[in-house]
């Protein structure tokens, strides 16, 4: 399963270095998530395309910055309409790449982290902080140059 891992410049740090992350949360294209955006069981890029964004809003809530590995993992699925599944455990060798913003985004207000996932989505700060400052492809070997 191709699985969307928000992590922290620390945590990517590690698995680069040859660490395991065990018991990490990350989203994909899940049937829940496919029924809750509307789409086919098709919809290939398009539904990955959400949920990297869905993993990168997850990890500005979350840490404050926009960190995402993709992964080819097993991972435990749930009924959660954004696609949130458990890893037991990740490694470097599984990422295919990563995705990081080219600029470091304002921390998320208070108000917006209590609400949640489902509120942040809706949010327009959310969504202009995703058009404005979009998440760049990196390729799994690439050098990444992450802002302080």
């Amino acid at each position: 399963m191709l699985v969307f891992v928000p992590v922290t410049k620390a945590e990517l740090a590690q698995l680069r270095g040859g660490a395991r992350l065990e018991m990490c949360s990350g989203f994909a294209a899940t049937p829940p998530m496919l029924a809750a955006f509307g789409f086919t069981d098709d919809a290939g890029e398009e539904a990955e395309y959400t949920s990297l964004n869905i993993a990168g809003l997850a990890g500005w809530l979350t840490n404050g910055e926009r960190i995402v590995v993709v992964a080819e993992v097993e991972a435990n699925g749930s009924a959660d309409p954004f696609g949130a599944v458990m890893i037991p455990k990740l490694s470097y060798e599984t990422v295919t790449c990563v995705f990081a913003t080219a600029r470091k985004d304002k921390k998320p207000a208070k108000s917006l982290v209590e609400g949640g996932l489902a509120q942040a989505w809706e949010d327009e700060t959310a969504q202009e902080l995703t058009c404005s400052n979009p998440l760049l492809w990196y390729g799994s070997n690439e050098t990444i140059e992450l802002s302080a």
